[in-house]
């Protein structure tokens, strides 16, 4: 399969209402196996395997497959260590699987520790926004007006 081909695919499948969810998922499992393919193969083009293993920590995050996206997005940067997509993706994907890790242990806790849990989670999300700031190349000090 051409990847072109195998992009509008994704591209058709997420663009179909919620009612043909059947045929979404067909699709999306059809793009998954060829992306996977196109990785497997990709010795003579690691960066279009390190495409391929983006986009299917992308549709394996869309089906809620978190640990399924973090391996895919840690493949790609592997094939090629200067996609910044897939790095902001991975760092993003880890700090929400953290999160919801807490949030199910805050349901399950009793009430003094949801109190020490919910202090990690402001934390995280401190840390995350913080980090993005740093490293967001649109925060330019001298950008700005006085």
């Amino acid at each position: 399969m051409r990847y072109g081909y195998i992009l509008r695919l994704v591209q058709t499948g997420n663009a179909l209402p919620g009612e043909q969810q059947n045929k979404k998922d067909e699709m999306m499992t059809k793009a998954t196996d060829a992306f996977a393919n196109v990785a497997k193969h990709g010795a003579d083009n690691p960066s279009l395997a390190s495409r391929a293993s983006y986009n299917m920590g992308n549709i394996a995050f869309n089906k809620k497959d978190y640990q399924g996206a973090i391996d895919s997005y840690k493949q790609a940067l592997r094939l090629n260590p200067s996609d910044a997509d897939a790095r902001r993706n991975l760092r993003t994907r880890i700090t929400r699987t953290r999160t919801i890790k807490i949030k199910i242990r805050i349901k399950t806790s009793s009430k003094t520790s949801k109190t020490r849990i919910k202090r990690k989670i402001k934390i995280i999300i401190r840390t995350r926004i913080i980090t993005t700031k740093i490293t967001s190349p649109n925060l330019n000090p001298r950008s700005r007006r006085a």
